[in-house]
Parts: structure tokens; sequence; C-alpha cells
């Protein structure tokens, strides 16, 4: 909702921080499952499940990230974004 990056705050926002509106959960906070890469094709499907149906928050996605220290200096980052992190979004829900 744009509340931890603004320079300023909308009357809107600062009455949902002032009721308790927003909890902040740090990316490094939040649950995590690692597994190996040859399982990661067999199972990210199950994966993204589970992370979905566990949270306590809406998601649109999850991210994946490499945990190997050399694999992510191989893969590096540009100024904006790690190449070791790949976000993938869920599709939104379409109205019928």
């Amino acid at each position: 909702i744009g509340i931890v990056n603004a320079n300023s705050l909308s009357a809107e926002s600062k009455a949902t921080l002032s009721n308790g509106g927003v909890h902040l959960v740090l990316y490094k906070d939040m649950k995590n499952i690692e597994l190996p890469l040859n399982e990661f094709s067999l199972t990210h499907q199950q994966v993204e499940n589970t992370i979905r149906n566990e949270c306590i928050y809406p998601i649109d996605g999850v991210v994946y990230e490499v945990v190997d220290p050399e694999i992510k200096e191989y893969l590096g980052a540009s100024s904006h974004h790690n190449h070791w992190q790949v976000a993938k979004k869920q599709r939104g829900e379409g109205v019928i």
C-alpha cells in the first residue's frame, strides 16, 4: 500500500497506522522452505501451495532464492535486483 517507502503519508495511511491496520513482516522473518535443486522441478508447485495455504497474510506470489554463496556470487545483481532471486506472481482472480 506504499506506506513503507512513502516520503509523506496520506490521511488514510495515517488512520490505518493509528488503528493498527499495518503489520510489517520483514522478508528475513517470513517462512521459507529450502530444498535441493534436483527436487525443485518436482515439488515447486506443492511448495507454493503449502506457503499460500499456511501464510496468515494474503500473498500474490512467492520468491525463489538461490542460497549457495558461490552460485549467488556467480549470478550477481543489477543496480535494482539480485539475479539469484526470482519472484513468481500468482495470477489475479478474475470475475465471471
